[in-house]
């Protein structure tokens, strides 16, 4: 789908309904880690980092989408000197309005101790590792799989996928873009995040927006790994960086969320005039 089409109002919409959408603020939802910071280019972070307060100077909302725990995005955020406006997090584990109340959507206890209970069974500590993501209650919303290698990572996937079906979500990754210390230290190259089958990305962005009464046609997103998939094919949408099932997902690539925010930014200022014009010719006549 080309660009243009995010912004092709001959779909059914009045002239009342195209008002109420340029009078609302828009709503961009970042993916964290390879999307807005790009670890190993602090040029190319620092032109994001501009890009969004640029955004949010022009009177629009700001928001992370990220497999993150809660520590993890602060700490990232304050790196980059970023005040969000809401935040999803642990793949839509958690999601909150920043300043307001915490919403989380957990793992089931059984299905927690049925992922401790198997790993035992198969591996010895050294292989792999749990790391938990927990909400405001103490409730697990996410847990990390850390492994050695992507092989040894799918066969946990496999394994998982018998055992539990719909009640979770997996998104194994090989191809990793940084390793945490522990990681390292550990040799442990593969990971695979494991939330609830009613979380997912996609799933935490859509009960926020119920709750805050976002519309989604103000809503756009960008993200460039599997587990931005589902956020993808969602939203109205951009894919970062050459992945081709995230391409795949998305409605449009872009290669930078600076170049991203400069296009809406632009697109919309257009639309907006565009509008006014028109507006004007119609109550002329």
């Amino acid at each position: 789908m080309s660009k243009k089409d995010f912004f092709d109002f001959n779909d059914g919409k009045d002239i009342v309904d195209t008002m109420m959408f340029l009078n609302e603020p828009f709503y961009l939802f970042l993916d964290f880690d390879g999307t807005l910071c790009l670890h190993g280019d602090k040029e190319g972070t620092a032109r994001n980092i501009a890009a969004i307060k640029n955004w949010q100077k022009a009177g629009n909302k700001f928001g992370i989408v990220t497999g993150r725990s809660l520590e993890d995005a602060k700490e990232g955020l304050e790196e980059c000197g970023l005040e969000p406006d809401f935040c999803v997090i642990a793949n839509g584990g958690e999601f909150f309005k920043s300043g307001n109340l915490h919403f989380t959507l957990p793992l089931l206890p059984e299905v927690v101790q049925e992922i401790e209970w198997t790993l035992q069974q198969l591996v010895s500590n050294d292989e792999a590792s749990l790391k938990y993501h927990k909400g405001p209650h103490g409730e697990i919303t996410q847990i990390d799989l850390l492994a050695r290698d992507y092989e040894m990572l799918m066969f946990y996937h496999e394994i998982f996928e018998s055992l539990f079906g719909g009640h979770v979500k997996m998104y194994p990754e090989g191809d990793l873009i940084f390793r945490t210390e522990f990681m390292k230290e550990h040799n442990l190259n593969a990971f695979m995040s494991i939330v609830s089958g009613t979380a997912g990305k996609e799933n935490g962005l859509a009960l926020l927006s119920e709750l805050y009464t976002i519309p989604f046609d103000n809503i756009f997103v960008a993200g460039d790994g599997i587990n931005d998939c589902g956020l993808l094919q969602n939203f109205a949408s951009f894919a970062i960086g050459n992945r081709y099932d995230v391409i795949n997902a998305a409605m449009a690539a872009i290669d930078s969320v600076s170049e991203m925010i400069e296009y809406l930014l632009m697109e919309l200022e257009r639309v907006r005039m565009g509008f006014l014009e028109s507006s004007a010719r119609t109550w002329a006549n």
